[in-house]
């Protein structure tokens, strides 16, 4: 079996990064299997649509996994849909190859299956989830959709679309890591932050907003140290990689493996620089761990205590204290070796407009006050995009905010403005606040994840 994994297209709207989902499906099938695999990146490609044809016609895959990893741009000053593009995509390749299994995987499958499937009759099935393991059993067991992990289908009777029942048994610490043989690394090396590497996926907590569950599981899994730094040995030794983005929905959570982590790469004497996002719990980060991740080469430290006083924290269920945001930016007071980005949320449902008031104050007043050491800490304030099965969604319903029956998977490019959080008042207020940073000249490094 001939197997081609294809990333999304972002039509230039960022810079390129490794598709390291991709990579670690075609670094299983290799382990796991005795199949063929090559992977195609149309966003290092000058002609994608010419090149992908070329590629298809060459190789002749019997098996097309696509990755649907970025939904949407998630900001409310760029709201870029995605999802026209990754249609137009599948469209290309079914039309050239017709009698292929074609799968959808990534963030997008794992919140919008169900609107995929329905929207997009090239697609065979969404895998939710993790992919290594459910790759691995459609090649196994082609079209035998119960048996496969994660998988979402249609009812070749009914139509209706179902889910597999079957459950994943491999353990993220039993994979092998991604090897980056299959893709041209250099193409990506431009952009610093395009290197990304897993210490751990999961994440435990039930905020409000998030889909990092439904994408990566409820549970954290972290990988062995030794692997983690084999890993960035191999990427230093064989593609003279510098810069690292640590790719995990939190780096300092569980600390004790953070801690491990850096702790060998401090005596293995590995120089690279790297930046990560961390939560703000005390138990989680001190003025001991930042000098710790410092000399393990950490140049940036991205961060978001979300809300602000407790009122507002309150709401996003995310067990964070006001004590603990104040404690966590004092962490940074006269910090000038490392740069530090802290967003919070502009709105969200029950939210106070004097709690607003004391978030922007807050923010203000230590801007300016960092700004006045000189230091790389920058504070930003974003409206929340709203996503299906977060408690956010099913907020916003009740506040008559959003239809219970909005299409929250829109064909447009451009995303509305109703599909995030944010009422009438606050957005003149937003929109008010954000030509005074741009009249400043507010500048900050983009996150690229």
């Amino acid at each position: 079996m001939n197997i081609l994994l294809v990333n999304q297209y972002l039509n230039n709207t960022l810079e390129p990064i490794i598709p390291i989902g991709l990579c670690s499906l075609a670094t299983c099938i290799k382990t796991y299997t005795n199949n063929k695999v090559i992977v195609f990146d149309p966003n290092v490609e000058d002609h994608w649509e010419e090149a992908l044809v070329k590629t298809i016609r060459k190789f002749k895959p019997d098996l097309i996994g696509v990755s649907f990893r970025n939904i949407d741009s998630t900001l409310f000053i760029k709201p870029f849909n995605y999802f026209p593009l990754i249609k137009k995509l599948l469209i290309i390749l079914r039309s050239n190859c017709p009698e292929a299994l074609i799968i959808i995987g990534g963030s997008g499958a794992s919140v919008f299956p169900c609107e995929i499937l329905n929207k997009i009759p090239q697609v065979d099935a969404c895998i939710s989830g993790t992919g290594e393991e459910s790759i691995i059993k459609i090649i196994q067991h082609p079209f035998q959709w119960e048996q496969i992990p994660g998988a979402y289908y249609r009812d070749n009777n009914s139509g209706d679309i179902l889910l597999s029942s079957s459950l994943k048994t491999i353990k993220f610490a039993e994979l092998p890591f991604p090897r980056r043989d299959y893709i041209k690394v250099e193409r990506y090396l431009s952009n610093k932050y395009s290197t990304g590497i897993l210490t751990k996926r999961g994440c435990e907590k039930n905020c409000i907003y998030c889909i990092y569950p439904f994408v990566s599981g409820h549970s954290i899994e972290t990988r062995p140290v030794d692997h983690v730094v084999e890993e960035i040995e191999y990427l230093q030794k064989d593609f003279q990689v510098e810069y690292l983005y640590v790719s995990d929905n939190v780096f300092n959570n569980p600390r004790h493996s953070m801690m491990e982590l850096c702790q060998s790469i401090i005596k293995k004497n590995i120089k690279i620089k790297w930046t990560a996002f961390f939560d703000c719990f005390e138990k989680n980060i001190d003025k001991n761990i930042i000098d710790l991740v410092k000399k393990a080469g950490c140049i940036c430290i991205q961060s978001s205590p979300e809300a602000y006083p407790q009122n507002y924290l309150n709401i996003f269920k995310k067990g964070l204290t006001q004590k603990e945001v104040i404690r966590f930016i004092k962490l940074f007071d006269n910090e000038k070796e490392i740069e530090v980005l802290i967003d919070f949320f502009a709105e969200a449902p029950g939210q106070k407009f004097t709690d607003f008031l004391r978030m922007v104050y807050l923010m203000g007043i230590y801007s300016l006050k960092f700004t006045i050491q000189k230091q790389q800490t920058t504070f930003k304030l974003h409206p929340i995009r709203i996503y299906p099965k977060t408690q956010l969604f099913e907020m916003a319903v009740s506040a008559n905010y959003i239809s219970k029956n909005i299409d929250l998977l829109p064909n447009s490019d451009k995303l509305d403005e109703s599909l995030f959080y944010l009422t009438f008042t606050k957005k003149i207020i937003y929109k008010f606040l954000l030509r005074i940073s741009n009249f400043l000249q507010y500048k900050s490094q983009p996150k690229n994840i």
